[in-house]
């Protein structure tokens, strides 16, 4: 099943150093000045991670980065990790993992050096750095890099730390990837009793591991314990006042999606033009997080017909993903199979080839069996196309089709469809909100 997944991030905050101490001297109180403005730029670009605007995010760190750099005087202060972290997470976000890799590496050398090699904080950034290497489908480097940060938590935490869910969540993202759903399940099932012993039943961290294992469900059509995960996620994301949040909006899209595929199609439309709402709100209605209900809303009119209302929704889910991320991330080539499926149930041949050609390539969106997506972002799972099948072809169309259903079909497991007709699949789905599993700090300052 070739899921669509776009990964929030998840900031956690520490609390900046206190200020330095009064300049004596007009060269310290250029100093004083450049690191507070360093400060400043971080600030305001972690709130604009946590939004999951990784665009605006991006250049405000990399100005952080300098001015570190020109007052700090090389790589050995923390308040620079921070930012080189931080930096790597908007990387990470524009799906720009070769220069997330170098800068989570900058980060960690500086993290060890300062800290060593057992400290929680350079757990984070082996963290951040194996989800990258899982974007880069690098899977052993990834799997490699996430035991070591979850060994590193257990032993200075304890192994049923809260702090845990997010390493045990992506861990069980790359198991999924790699078709382990074993113990993807294990390490779902695993955090899910951490957050119910620790938490509050209305924690949002509940729901988000609830929604994790509703993915890992779906890629193995369970769907009933997929509807049950993220019905439950959105009761607790009610109870606890969060109805309308981020996450609210990722569960929403994803449960419109499920009732898209078991042909619920008032149920579905109703969800998914909510969680846009929603997502609106929440992210801004240019967010990248938007990609994956406006496509599936346009897949569902697809389904059912309705073509010139498909066109819409998945035409701004075009203009978003390129003006997020660009033409060239994978997450296109899933919106580029939903306006494909389109122009086959349109009849529009040429182009319905043109566009699977140019959508024939892995899709990541989160971290996911199929493809490493994410989500699909990561993973050798099931992969599902989005391509909506025309239900009058030519001969020789039906027998290329049925070839290479059997080679999907052979690659990643049988697929399922709304009917012998159109084929549908599912696709675009959202990961965790933490999805991303990347965390973003302000770390401490070396200095006093």
């Amino acid at each position: 099943m070739r899921r669509h997944i776009v990964w929030i991030l998840t900031v956690w905050a520490v609390a900046l150093p206190a200020q330095p101490p009064p300049a004596t001297s007009g060269e310290g109180k250029i100093r004083e000045e450049t690191i507070r403005a360093a400060r400043e730029r971080n600030a305001l670009a972690v709130q604009y991670l946590n939004q999951g605007s990784y665009a605006e995010a991006e250049p405000l760190l990399t100005q952080a980065v300098e001015l570190y750099q020109s007052t700090l005087g090389g790589d050995s202060d923390m308040e620079l990790a921070n930012a080189l972290n931080n930096l790597g997470v908007s990387y990470a976000g524009l799906g720009r993992f070769p220069e997330a890799e170098a800068v989570h590496l900058r980060a960690a050398s500086i993290v060890e050096k300062a800290l060593g090699s057992n400290h929680p904080e350079y757990a984070v950034i082996l963290h951040n750095l194996g989800v990258a290497y899982l974007e880069l489908r690098r899977i052993q480097e990834a799997e490699r890099l996430l035991e070591r940060s979850l060994a590193i938590g257990e032993k200075v935490l304890g192994k049923t730390h809260p702090s845990l869910l997010l390493v045990l969540t992506n861990l069980a993202n790359l198991h999924r990837f790699c078709a382990r759903h074993g113990k993807a399940l294990e390490l779902l099932n695993r955090a899910l009793r951490i957050a119910e012993n620790n938490l509050s039943p209305k924690d949002p961290d509940v729901a988000k591991v609830l929604n994790a294992r509703g993915v890992l469900h779906c890629s193995q059509k369970r769907y009933r314990e997929a509807e049950s995960d993220w019905t439950r996620a959105m009761e607790v994301l009610e109870t606890s006042g969060r109805g309308q949040s981020q996450f609210a909006g990722v569960v929403l899209s994803n449960l419109g999606e499920l009732n898209r595929v078991l042909r619920h199609d008032n149920e579905a439309e109703r969800q998914l033009k909510q969680a846009v709402s929603v997502l609106e709100q929440s992210a801004g209605p240019a967010s990248r997080i938007l990609v994956a209900p406006l496509s599936n809303l346009g897949r569902l009119y697809t389904d059912r017909g309705n073509y010139a209302a498909a066109e819409a929704p998945i035409q701004r889910s075009l203009r978003i993903t390129e003006q997020t991320v660009g033409c060239e991330h994978p997450i296109c080539a899933s919106v580029l199979r939903a306006l494909a499926g389109l122009r086959q149930a349109q009849k529009s041949w040429p182009e319905a080839e043109q566009l699977n050609r140019g959508g024939a390539g892995d899709c990541r969106e989160g971290v996911r069996p199929e493809t490493p997506d994410v989500g699909r972002t990561p993973g050798p799972v099931q992969r599902v196309s989005g391509c909506h099948e025309a239900q009058e072809r030519s001969p020789d169309r039906r027998r290329a089709d049925s070839r290479d259903r059997r080679s999907r079909g052979q690659r990643l497991g049988a697929s399922h469809g709304r009917s012998a007709g159109t084929g549908a699949q599912m696709s675009a789905l959202h990961e965790t909100p933490d999805s991303r599993i990347y965390r973003a700090y302000n770390f401490k300052s070396s200095r006093s």
